[in-house]
């Protein structure tokens, strides 16, 4: 059986790619608009890495779509009971916890 976390990067990383091939973009256009490499992309969309909740907001914030939408098994799943944010938030190290929680705080604090 595959791992879990793996088969979490491989879902989040086929969303990416759909949602980027829906917009007709190159993975040099994504990865320039979200502030990364085209490399690192790559990974990502290949499920070889798993990116950061910054890296997924800024691949979102390109769609203009929620992170939910980009992160979740289905299109229009509800995040809290199909998305695989649960497996993926359990296995945070504590820092990442730490930065999780300051961009929430803040994403609510722009709302």
């Amino acid at each position: 059986m595959m791992n879990k976390t793996k088969e979490l990067a491989l879902q989040i990383g086929a969303n990416i790619r759909r949602e980027r091939l829906r917009r007709d973009l190159s993975q040099e256009q994504l990865a320039d608009r979200a502030t990364m490499s085209a490399q690192y992309l790559s990974l990502l969309e290949n499920g070889v890495r798993m990116g950061s909740i910054h890296t997924y907001i800024s691949i979102a914030n390109v769609f203009v779509i929620p992170l939910c939408e980009l992160l979740c098994k289905t299109k229009n799943a509800a995040c809290s009971y199909e998305c695989g944010i649960p497996i993926w938030v359990h296995s945070c190290t504590q820092h990442e916890w730490h930065v999780l929680g300051a961009t929430l705080h803040a994403m609510r604090d722009k709302i």
